[in-house]
């Protein structure tokens, strides 16, 4: 078995290849500048890091094993002063240009195509392209952690009309269809974004937490100077096709009573019911407590009919 790591040495020079008791080394010295230029080239330049790892077996049981392995778990201490962002990998944009006008359909400084794959024998409960967090692990930090935290990128001085700033895109392969195989089978689930079941728990003393939530938008986007919305900001908008809800839904209240509650604390209007055509006006249908049909309820001038309709 031979495994590949990254190494930070004491002494020494940059060491891009070799091996050590059977562990291949990619070493760079300590204390120093490490870094690798390779020469300009015209054509196709070799990679500056190619790692071509060998299919290894009778790996140890019940044993987690790296093919690469950074270890970055050290103390950095810093003098006293406040950092904008930092990060323990980073990663600088390329760009690419071309001759003559050419698109890269994607292109992204970090890709992984797949997740990993079961073997012979082997299977995976949840397989992704990034696992960001440890399973059943733990955070020191007392203010606030996350998994993933995505900055909305803004725009560039001097740059005018732009199509499209987001923070995370889902969608499939541009251009194409998701490929779901050939074969004569089901599908159970399919979701651009699933959230799974957060079990919560903790050792032995009781912990409080004020507000669970599986997703949380905290207001809609607002301008903060020399903005103007064309339409007015939204927490959330769904551009087309139904939108699906088994439990309940509750508007500024914490306590369901119904399936459908609306609470409003303000002398406002709880509820505005508006047709697109004029000629239509607002209409509510109800299902019969019965079960034999429905009832439309309409309004004019003060009015309110009743009458009993075809169930949609």
């Amino acid at each position: 078995m031979r495994k590949i790591i990254l190494f930070v040495a004491a002494f020494g020079t940059v060491l891009l290849g070799g091996s050590v008791m059977g562990v291949n080394i990619i070493g760079f010295e300590n204390g120093g500048a490490n870094t690798r230029t390779p020469a300009q080239a015209t054509g196709d330049p070799t990679k500056s890091i190619n790692v071509v790892e060998g299919a290894h077996t009778e790996l140890t049981a019940s044993t987690a094993w790296e093919s690469i392995l950074l270890n970055l778990s050290s103390t950095k201490t810093f003098n006293t002063g406040n950092i904008g962002e930092i990060g323990a990998i980073s990663v600088s944009a390329p760009t690419y240009a071309f001759e003559g006008s050419s698109t890269i359909t994607g292109a992204g400084s970090l890709v992984i195509p797949t997740s990993p794959q079961a073997g012979t024998n082997g299977a995976i409960s949840f397989g992704a392209n990034v696992l960001l967090g440890a399973t059943g692990g733990t955070q020191t930090n007392a203010d606030s952690d996350h998994s993933l935290l995505i900055v909305i990128p803004g725009i560039t001085d001097g740059v005018g009309n732009v199509t499209k700033r987001a923070g995370m895109q889902m969608f499939g392969p541009p251009g194409q269809s998701v490929d779901l195989g050939n074969q004569t089978a089901t599908l159970t689930d399919l979701a651009g974004i699933e959230f799974g079941d957060i079990n919560l728990s903790s050792d032995t003393n009781t912990r409080t937490v004020t507000n669970a939530t599986t997703v949380v938008i905290n207001k809609a986007p607002a301008s903060s100077g020399n903005i103007t919305f064309t339409n007015p900001p939204l927490s959330l908008h769904v551009r087309a096709d139904p939108v699906r809800f088994d439990g309940g839904i509750m508007t500024n209240t914490t306590t369901l009573v119904t399936d459908f509650d609306l609470f409003n604390a303000s002398a406002t209007t709880t509820m505005q019911i508006i047709s697109g055509s004029g000629s239509l006006g607002g209409r509510i249908v109800l299902e019969d407590v019965d079960g034999s049909g429905c009832t439309e309820i309409t309004t004019l001038n003060g009015t309110i009919t009743g009458k009993t309709i075809t169930c949609p």
